[in-house]
């Protein structure tokens, strides 16, 4: 009996493989939204860096302008952005991330000559603009992100060397292994170039078709990544993954090498026209000066152009004209000036200001109001006052209309208040 027992003890032991199916089919099901979890964890870290490496990477391209950064050039010789690099090449060749050479014969010797043509992950696009009016519309070069170049200006000293955070060493590829896109208008890698300065010529368009950004055809440069589904970007074999040019109209706008450029207020999974999975960013930069210059007759001339109202020694109140000067204004030549007030004439409303006292500049450097026969006694409350001439006859304490002609009397030297006539 006690043999019988243990036999069907062992019996009871482990699982059938009914129940370890049901453990399985358990353990997968609470498996899943983990491994989504997961999943969706990961896709979110590639999203964060790289919009941090799109973020870092434009700071890098203007602070390349600003600090002079130009190849073969000695420090601050030349403001100017960088070239584009191939993109035809992978992330071991000598040459990636390097700016290939824009002047013309470098362009040439890559089989770049105009708007359409494309070499070596290399693009001219033509802006349809002639912004800088030196004749001919202004070029775009798309090409990749100069990392290289950036690297080579940090170690001279001349800009930062930033990346997404500090636990990154690269900038040179996207979250997913893919070549950033930089495009930049041509005109501002040009040395000498710094009179043209503001003659941006890139378009930034939202998903709707509409001026995006404050970009008004005058973006200087974009970053962009072309997102998780990577169309028409070069991986980092210098290969095209995922061509450009299918149903989705707005991610082709990327990569189609013109230049136009897509920066969506949302971004669009699903497939068709509408899909956009791009990160973009679109730089330029605008003049602060309220002071513009023109070269007029040959002479440089300066003149005030603001978008407001300039206040020099005012309080904390915004001036309501267009100068508004509290203290002495000194002027070394002619004032040009048509009238002169204590006060703004008109209201902010556009009605008369009572309160202002003003005269007309022709009182006193204009021609004389005064008739043949007067002279002018002075002026107050914005008017002239003229007085009649009157002569005096020599030892007589007598007035007397005449001139001064005569020996006795020589010319007019002044006039008193009254009217009469000084003469010498």
């Amino acid at each position: 009996m006690n043999c019988m027992k243990s036999k069907r003890n062992k019996r009871q032991y482990g699982f059938t493989l009914l129940e370890l199916s049901f453990v399985l089919i358990i353990i997968g099901v609470t498996m899943v939204p983990l491994l989504q979890a997961v999943d969706r964890f990961f896709e979110q870290r590639k999203v964060e860096y790289t919009k941090l490496t799109v973020e870092a990477a434009t700071g890098m391209i203007v602070e390349y302008r600003a600090n002079g950064v130009y190849t073969g050039m000695p420090l601050n010789a030349s403001y100017v952005y960088p070239c584009p690099a191939r993109r035809d090449v992978p992330t071991t060749h000598s040459e990636f991330g390097v700016s290939i050479n824009c002047t013309a014969a470098g362009l040439a010797a890559l089989g770049l000559n105009a708007p359409g043509d494309c070499a070596q992950g290399v693009c001219i696009a033509d802006s349809g603009e002639d912004r800088d009016g030196v004749g001919g519309n202004d070029w775009v070069i798309i090409g990749g992100f100069p990392v290289e170049s950036i690297r080579i200006g940090a170690a001279q000293g001349r800009l930062e060397f930033r990346t997404p955070d500090k636990y990154s060493t690269r900038m040179d590829l996207d979250g997913w292994n893919n070549q950033f896109t930089y495009a930049v208008s041509y005109n501002l890698t040009q040395p000498n170039s710094l009179e043209n300065f503001w003659y941006g010529v890139i378009e930034a368009l939202d998903e709707f078709g509409n001026p995006t950004g404050g970009i008004t055809n005058d973006a200087h440069f974009t970053v962009l990544s072309h997102g998780p589904d990577g169309k028409g970007a070069y991986n980092s074999n210098g290969l095209v993954g995922v061509p450009c040019g299918s149903s989705s109209t707005n991610d082709d706008e990327n990569c189609d090498n013109d230049a136009t450029f897509i920066q969506a207020l949302g971004a669009y999974k699903a497939s068709g026209a509408n899909h956009y999975d791009d990160y973009v960013k679109l730089s330029k930069e605008t003049s602060l000066s309220i002071w513009e210059e023109i070269q007029d007759g040959g002479r440089d001339q300066t003149y005030f152009a603001p978008s407001g109202n300039l206040g020099i020694n005012e309080d904390t109140t915004p001036p309501d004209v267009a100068i508004s000067i509290n203290g002495t204004l000194r002027v070394n030549n002619n004032i040009l000036a048509d009238r002169i007030c204590d006060e703004p004439e008109l209201n902010p409303d556009g009605s008369a200001n009572a309160n202002a006292n003003c005269f007309d500049v022709d009182i006193i450097t204009g021609t004389n109001e005064c008739g043949e026969d007067e002279a002018l006694k002075g002026i107050w409350s914005g008017t002239t006052h003229c007085e009649k001439i009157k002569f005096e006859v020599s030892g007589t304490g007598k007035l007397e209309a005449k001139d001064c002609s005569g020996a006795a009397f020589g010319y007019v030297r002044g006039f008193k208040t009254n009217g009469e006539v000084i003469c010498y």
